[in-house]
């Protein structure tokens, strides 16, 4: 493989790593000194980025169909994220028995969730 190959694949990581830190995520700045903490917080934003890629890999269709005909582009990838963050899971506990509670999903996060994404409901 070429060194320009390995440069620009060099560059999509930092571009990624740069997306997931400040846009997607925002993480603020962690410094690790130990090289098994540097190799885990690697992989969590790795994971974090494939998760993204994948969730709009997954949504494409939904945009196009949700936006159809509009300029105003009401659903985008940013919007889904923030109906998302909203559904709320607790747990009540009586004597020996954890019972978890998710919130109503309201119609939007049944519609974002059931798009390929097999929520059965």
């Amino acid at each position: 493989m070429m060194v320009v190959e390995h440069y620009k694949r060099l560059s999509l990581v930092d571009r990624a790593f740069r997306i997931i830190k400040t846009t997607l995520l925002h993480i603020r700045p962690i410094y690790h000194h130990k090289g098994e903490r540097i190799r885990a917080h690697a992989f969590l934003c790795m994971l974090s980025y494939y998760l993204v890629v994948e969730m709009k890999k997954r949504l494409k269709e939904f945009f196009i169909e949700e936006n159809k005909g509009s300029r105003d582009y009401s659903y985008t990838f940013e919007n889904v994220l923030e109906e998302l963050r909203d559904i709320k899971v607790g747990y009540f506990k009586i004597k020996d028995l954890r019972i978890l509670k998710i919130k109503p999903l309201s119609p939007i996060q049944e519609k974002i969730l059931k798009y390929k994404c097999k929520l059965n409901t």
